[in-house]
């Protein structure tokens, strides 16, 4: 591959992709619900959606801290 895009269309549920690299974790997987579909679901924006992704990183975070 010579590095140029490919354009592909493809569609992926993204519980599929939940399940298949075993995210159990709540906060983890709203942050890549987020970070697949990151402005682009309608009813928030960009921005809203990223900032979402950094609340349940650090929300992730605690639970680490915190051993659950």
């Amino acid at each position: 591959m010579n590095g140029s895009p490919i354009e592909i269309d493809v569609w992926v549920d993204v519980y599929d992709v939940i399940k298949a690299f075993n995210v159990t974790s709540g906060p983890m997987q709203h942050a890549l619900k987020k970070v697949l579909c990151a402005g682009e679901r309608g009813h928030k924006d960009l921005l809203e959606d990223l900032n979402d992704i950094i609340a349940s990183v650090e929300r992730e975070i605690e639970m680490v801290k915190e051993g659950k």
